[in-house]
Order: C-alpha cells, then structure tokens, then sequence
C-alpha cells in the first residue's frame, strides 16, 4: 500500500516538476566534457551487465593523484555514468583524478546485487590505483541520491578498506519508507530487506573516514531527516541542509569553485582540515 506521506517525502522527481531539463542539461555537459577532456572509457570492472567506469586523469599528472569516486543517482533504477561525465571537468583540473561508476538498476537487479556489485567497482579500482596512477590513500567518494546510500553501503564493509571521506547528497540511507511508495514498484523492496540494505539501520562502521552529508533546504522532511539522522549516528564531521537547492540542483556547486560545497570536496580531495 502507498503511503501519501512517504510518496510526498521521497518522490524526488513529482517535487521537482521540471527534473527533466536537468538531466538534459547533465547529458549536454557531459557529451562536451567527453569531446574536451581526456578519458578511458567503458573500462570493465566487473563481468555484469553495466560493470564499467569511465576514468578522467587529473591535468596534473606528476606523482600518485588523489581520486573523486562519483556514484550516480536515479532512485537505483534510472541514469548513466554518461549522464555525469560534466562532474569531471572542475575536477581533474583541481588535480584529482575522476571515476564515475556504472551498475545495473532495478527491476533487472536488485539494490542488494547493486549493492554487490558497486562494492566490486570500489574494490577493482583500489587494487588498481597503483596502473591510475591513484593515491589508495586519498580517494574521495561524492555519491548523489542512490548514489550516496551506495557509497554508505562502501564504508559498511568490512572486507574493504575505508575511503578517506564520503561527501553524500540527498542520500536514503534507511530504505524502509520506500516499501510504502511508488517507487518500490520496481525496487521491490520487503520491510526486512529493505532494513538488511540501509546503512543507517547498520552498526556505525568501525573505519576511519571523512564523512559529510548534505541534502537541499528545498527537499523535503523526508530527505532532511535521512541527512541528519545518519549525520548523527555516524558522527559526521559536517552535514545539514544548504538552502536554495532542490535533489538535482544540490549537484551544480561541484562545478562552482566560490561555493561551499566546491570547497568542501576540494578539502576531502587534499585530505585538508
């Protein structure tokens, strides 16, 4: 049964009712940033379907480079790692080299194989850094939507070693609203597995990692709530609401060197205080 509560909460797309020019602005950018920036792409990280990432060297190329990790949004059933190419053009040029992450979406798969299968993605692209040319000790993970509670679902492992921090946006981080709306009717969520999935229903994990969350002043209680709660639990360095933005403007001032959030990444990015 659909709870208007939970729908009104975490339908991001029915409160944003012009979410469609976004992602055509997003493939846009990235057709041009893939044309300007040079890149390997469709690298294969795993034998399933979507198993692939797309690496963005730093322009600076002297010494190991510390990685962006970024992990798409689209409710787990939506997007493409080509719709984000554009996140790597601000980046590679601070001196980071960037991954954007592929991975199946429902109904085909589960979020529990997604899961698996991003924790794969993490774990090829730590036991190559050394051929990137990646510091292991300074990657970054910034995950949107989705997109974060996947890389929470990262840092919950305990078979992989720690990111040395996690910058998550809009992140649902406890999936168990999610059962009583729309959406489930291709996440196919059950209580139980939709609790064994949220990492904020999860033991705080043990490893050291810079965590900062965020999600938009204009979002709703819903997505406020899955920021703070797991801010709290998880004893987070920074987190909160940034006021102004809505679940797909929240990404714009990655690209924007003068805003808060740019410089907050960039300071993940250096491991800086």
């Amino acid at each position: 049964m659909i709870s208007d509560e939970f729908e009104q909460h975490y339908n991001a797309r029915l409160a944003v009712p012009d979410h469609a020019t976004w992602f055509d602005a997003w493939k846009t950018e990235s057709a041009a940033a893939r044309q300007a920036l040079t890149s390997q792409l469709d690298i294969t990280y795993d034998n399933e379907e979507k198993g692939s990432l797309d690496f963005f060297p730093a322009a600076q190329k002297a010494g190991a480079r510390p990685g962006l990790i970024f992990i798409h949004g689209g409710y787990w059933k939506a997007m493409d790692k080509s719709d984000y190419s554009w996140i790597a053009r601000p980046w590679v040029q601070q001196g980071a080299h960037v991954l954007v992450i592929n991975y199946m979406l429902c109904p085909k798969a589960t979020i529990g194989e997604i899961v698996k299968q991003v924790r794969r993605g993490y774990r090829w692209i730590v036991d190559h850094s050394t051929t990137l040319g990646l510091d292991p000790s300074r990657l970054t993970l910034v995950g949107h939507s989705a997109g974060a509670h996947l890389a929470a679902a990262i840092l919950t492992d305990p078979q992989l070693p720690a990111p040395s921090g996690i910058l998550g946006l809009s992140g649902i981080y406890d999936l168990t609203p999610l059962v009583q709306t729309s959406m489930n009717q291709d996440l196919k969520l059950d209580e139980p597995t939709a609790r064994a999935l949220s990492p904020l229903l999860s033991d705080r994990p043990k490893k050291s990692c810079r965590l900062h969350l965020y999600d938009g002043g204009l979002e709703s209680l819903g997505f406020h709530n899955q920021t703070n709660r797991l801010a709290q639990a998880w004893d987070a360095e920074a987190y909160g609401q940034l006021a102004g933005l809505h679940h797909f403007s929240i990404l714009d001032p990655l690209k924007d060197e003068k805003s808060m959030l740019f410089q907050c990444c960039k300071r993940l990015i250096e491991n800086a205080a």
